[in-house]
């Protein structure tokens, strides 16, 4: 990537691998490596997990890399010549009941209840 972009693909495309390398421990020439294959196939996918970048043309893994993930906020990275998608971690959580109330239950339907009143007020006049 020593070449300055001269279109604004190849400024994207660019940009979208330094984007990656945000993420990920790339040396300069893995960087290199995923720009050219991106630039020499269009359809190209680079898919990122927690251990390896894949390189993939038509669902079929060209090439893997294994970099060092640098961010754990990330599960995985889909890139692109169009986008670049992340991943986030996901923790779920549980909810533990400790056996009190709940303010989650219902109060009874306060606005029926309200319209109810109000229509029995005016049929009373």
């Amino acid at each position: 990537m020593n070449k300055e972009p001269e279109t604004y693909s190849e400024l994207m495309r660019r940009k979208r691998c330094y984007d990656l390398s945000c993420y990920y421990t790339i040396t300069p020439e893995e960087l290199d490596k995923i720009y050219h294959f991106l630039e020499t196939n269009p359809k190209g996918v680079v898919e990122g997990t927690n251990t390896n970048l894949t390189l993939m043309l038509n669902n079929k893994v060209v090439e893997t890399i294994t970099p060092t993930k640098v961010n754990t906020g990330i599960d995985g990275i889909h890139l692109t010549n169009d986008l670049i998608r992340i991943i986030p971690h996901y923790t779920p959580t549980t909810y533990v009941s400790t056996g009190g109330s709940s303010s989650w239950g219902s109060s009874g339907g306060g606005s029926s209840n309200n319209n109810n009143n109000n229509n029995n007020n005016n049929n009373n006049r």
